[in-house]
């Protein structure tokens, strides 16, 4: 008999198949990870429709106080359409809930996702905040314990900053 064949009680097993048999069963956990798409994925195809989202927001809900929240409930169909597609605001109006609503539902429903071999189900949370402060916004600061150089946020713990002059304009008279 070959070594590579074993008798087990009158059933020949090889070691071909078992090798094949472990490459078939790494394969469907493989195959597994493509049943649905993982949330990375998800973000990614709806990142690109997040001013949409934001224009049909802000736009609907306005100075009111207490809003700023908006989740997308996704079903992404095996095709990689959207199936079904739900927006929770919570903190608004029902009018204004069901104006933003139909906007991003304008928005999204057409987005594409990639093909998987089941539904994908995902919620998207949206954060927005109204803020009245003026010139709110990005704005220099220096976070360093020693403190900063005068007009820069570079560190004291740092060299201080060569700070280049603009050239000088010369008036030449005639």
């Amino acid at each position: 008999m070959a070594p590579w064949l074993q008798s087990t009680g009158g059933m020949r097993i090889s070691q071909l198949s078992i090798a094949l048999l472990l490459a078939a069963t790494s394969t469907a956990s493989a195959d597994r990870k493509e049943r649905t798409l993982e949330p990375v994925e998800v973000e990614a195809h709806v990142k690109p429709y997040f001013s949409e989202i934001e224009k049909c927001y802000v736009g609907a809900a306005g100075d009111i106080r207490g809003a700023g929240k908006l989740e997308l409930d996704l079903v992404i169909h095996r095709d990689g359409s959207v199936f079904s597609l739900k927006v929770a605001t919570p903190g608004l109006a029902m009018a204004q809930a069901h104006r933003i609503e139909n906007c991003v539902r304008g928005a999204v429903e057409n987005a594409k996702f990639p093909v998987r071999r089941d539904f994908t189900t995902a919620i998207v949370p949206y954060f927005f905040q109204h803020t009245m402060a003026p010139n709110a916004g990005p704005m220099q600061s220096c976070w360093s314990a020693k403190g900063c150089w005068p007009g820069t946020s570079v560190g004291r713990e740092f060299p201080e900053p060569i700070r280049k002059e603009p050239p000088a304009i010369v008036a030449t008279g005639r």
